[in-house]
C-alpha cells in the first residue's frame, strides 16, 4: 500500500463512531458478543464489551447514571455496543471471569483504568444463535424426559386404593 492509501483508511477510520469501531473489531476477530457490568457501593464503573482479539475494552462512550440491572437495559445496552447483530437476547453466564481495567464514572481514558475485578459477563445473543440454543435445549430436554405416566426411578407404580374414614358420625365414613 502507498502513503496515499493509508491516509484515506486511517481518515475512514477516525470519521467512525467508537460504536461502529467496537463493532468491527468484534465481528472481525469472531468473539462472542459479551457485555460486562460492576455494580459496587459507592462506586459506578463504566460498563465493558468484548472486543477485538477477545479483549475485554471498557466503553468509556456510555455514562450510566446507576448500575444496570434491568434485563432490558442490558438487552437495549447490548443491542447499542453491537449494532450489527440482531441481538434478541441476553444470558448471564454461568461462570466468573476476571475482568481488567475497569474505569470508574468519570475516567476519560482508559490509562487511568486499573481495578480488576471477577464478574458475571452477559452473552448477547443474536436470532440465529438463540434458535440454536433454544434447539440445544430443547434436545437435551428431550433426552432426559420421561414418557407421560412413566416413573423416571424405573420402578413399576402401585395404585393404593383411597384411606376412608372409619369413624362412627364421620360425614366421611360409612354410615
Amino acid at each position: 500500500m502507498d502513503g496515499k492509501t493509508k491516509l484515506r483508511i486511517l481518515i475512514r477510520t477516525i470519521k467512525k463512531t467508537p460504536i461502529d469501531l467496537m463493532q468491527a473489531a468484534a465481528s472481525s476477530s469472531g468473539a462472542e458478543p459479551q457485555v460486562a457490568l460492576l455494580c459496587e457501593a459507592g462506586a459506578t464503573y463504566h460498563p465493558q464489551y468484548m472486543g477485538a482479539g477477545g479483549r475485554w475494552t471498557p466503553d468509556l462512550t456510555t455514562k450510566p447514571r446507576y448500575c444496570f440491572k434491568d434485563k432490558m437495559e442490558i438487552l437495549d445496552y447490548c443491542k447499542k455496543v453491537y449494532p450489527s447483530h440482531d441481538i434478541t437476547n441476553i444470558v448471564e453466564a454461568s461462570h466468573y471471569v476476571k475482568v481488567s481495567n475497569w474505569c470508574k464514572l468519570g475516567s476519560s481514558s482508559a490509562a487511568k483504568c486499573k481495578v480488576t475485578r471477577w464478574v458475571k459477563p452477559f452473552r448477547c445473543l443474536a436470532a440465529r444463535e438463540r434458535a440454536r440454543t433454544e434447539k440445544r435445549t430443547r434436545s437435551s430436554d428431550k433426552r432426559n424426559s420421561v414418557p407421560n405416566g412413566a416413573n423416571p426411578h424405573g420402578t413399576r407404580r402401585v395404585r393404593t386404593p383411597p384411606v376412608q374414614a372409619k369413624l362412627k358420625g364421620s360425614p366421611y365414613g360409612p354410615r
